[in-house]
């Protein structure tokens, strides 16, 4: 009987988890010089941003794969950055950074549904020159209907905090200053933006470059007023580490997620959440959870596992999905080839090379209470050099019954791409994708997919100058 339950399962879940591979149109690219990502839907289409040199526009394609759209984002000028394109209804919202006589200006616009670009406006600017370098952050709430800027500087030992808040039309809802002791905290590069208008920043006690946080703090500025209140995060004399916000607007909860362990500079002994009540403005609960790592053959513990994905579960409880990752550099020594009678020996030379390893992807599912209801182990190595990673990691699909990792392998002469499904119970199958009439020439970059819909994802690839997209189905 158990047999055949297994037999049933593996069958069920190979029929469930079909999938039709479509490629789509491509278009020109340089990888040192150009940039790209998937919006997602917007219409009828899936629309993709791209940059060719100073020229950027915006492409959509049909369900077959054809490139039916172009639009030219002629307000985007010369040399923009942070160029950030988001669907929001029937229109796009546009923001991009420009430095400008010693300025760094946010400057928004609109596509509307007939793919009209609107006047440019100015919402935020902030000093910008060779001695004074400021890093903007930004958000956008879930459901795309408010956006964030936010920066933060020094001035006469105290912080300056500036935020602006835009509506789903890009129109300026309010602008935050405010001045805070610099004795208080130190902030985290993390801003949240919730669907209800309620910017969130993390802060520590204690400084944060290296080493895990301790003293967790969240900064609120809810929806109707104009400044930031502190609500300390209960850590149980704890220190976190890899801090992850994310939402939960069922229940109007904030969820900050992470690892947490007895020291600074100490390994992570498990996983930490904690809830944010947004409509009471206050923690609710915190839970640490004991975790021990079982992989053969490598360190059993949490070093290294970078967190990549949380998903709040319908009953209060959270998935975590982590990656271990790391960069080593090596040191070739070879001698330059000479011919010689000498008996002094061939000069050396030296070079680096860069290696980045993506392995092991770690499940964890925490129920409400905190307890673990299960973990598992999705195992995969991938080893490149001198390319940043960039075709390593993978793409996840949340998919109504479970989850799916798609990542490449290169174990062989010819890369592979691999899915793997996991179940809501924590049941997982590992398969080869057959995506045949994917030439070999393409390179796939399953960690810059996108999931375009309910089982759908778009996988970019590229080619020596040129780079489409893979649609995966199911």
């Amino acid at each position: 009987m158990r047999i055949f339950c297994f037999i049933f399962f593996i069958f069920n879940l190979s029929v469930s988890y079909a999938q039709k591979a479509t490629l789509t149109d491509a278009s020109e690219f340089n990888i040192r010089r150009d940039d790209f990502y998937i919006l997602g839907k917007w219409k009828n289409w899936t629309a993709v941003y791209l940059r060719n040199g100073n020229e950027y526009k915006m492409l959509c394609f049909d369900q077959q794969g054809h490139k039916v759209k172009q639009f030219v984002l002629n307000e985007l000028q010369d040399e923009c950055e942070e160029v950030r394109l988001t669907p929001s209804g029937e229109s796009i919202s546009i923001s991009w950074e420009k430095i400008e006589q010693k300025k760094k200006t946010v400057y928004v616009s609109r596509l509307d549904e007939n793919g009209r670009m609107q006047p440019a406006k100015e919402v935020f600017s902030v000093p910008h020159g060779n001695f004074r370098r400021i890093n903007l952050e930004y958000g956008v709430s879930p459901d795309k209907n408010y956006q964030v800027v936010f920066c933060e500087s020094r001035e006469d030992d105290m912080h300056v905090l500036k935020a602006c808040i835009l509506d789903a039309e890009m129109g300026v809802k309010k602008n935050v200053e405010q001045k805070i002791s610099e004795k208080d905290f130190t902030l985290t590069e993390k801003v949240f933006i919730s669907n209800s208008g309620h910017v969130y920043l993390l802060a520590s006690e204690t400084p944060n470059q290296k080493g895990a946080l301790e003293g967790l703090r969240v900064l609120s500025c809810k929806n109707a007023e104009q400044s930031f209140m502190s609500y300390e995060i209960p850590l149980n004399k704890h220190h976190v580490s890899q801090i992850q916000l994310c939402q939960d607007p069922q229940n109007a909860n904030l969820y900050i997620c992470g690892y947490y362990g007895d020291g600074k500079y100490s390994s992570p002994k498990g996983l930490f959440f904690s809830v944010f009540n947004e409509e009471q403005q206050a923690p609710t609960i915190s839970h640490f959870t004991p975790i021990a790592m079982q992989v053969t053959g490598y360190k059993a513990d949490l070093r290294d596992m970078k967190i990549k994905h949380v998903s709040i579960k319908k009953d209060g409880g959270i998935e975590l999905a982590a990656e271990r990752t790391y960069q080593n550099i090596r040191t070739l020594v070879s001698q330059n080839p000479a011919m010689t009678t000498s008996m002094v020996p061939m000069p050396e030379s030296t070079r680096s090379v860069n290696e980045f390893y993506y392995d092991e992807i770690a499940v964890f599912n925490l129920k409400m209470d905190g307890t673990l209801l299960w973990n598992q182990v999705i195992l995969k190595e991938q080893m490149t050099t001198e390319d940043a990673g960039i075709y390593s990691s993978f793409g996840l699909m949340e998919y109504p019954k479970g989850k799916i990792f798609v990542f490449n392998d290169f174990s062989s002469k010819k890369s592979r791409l691999i899915a793997a499904y996991l179940s809501a119970k924590g049941d997982h199958q590992m398969k080869e994708l057959p995506v045949s009439n994917v030439d070999s020439d393409w390179d796939l970059l399953p960690r810059s997919s996108i999931q375009t819909g309910k089982t759908e994802i778009w996988i970019p690839a590229l080619q020596k100058g040129y780079i489409c997209f893979l649609k995966l189905a199911y």
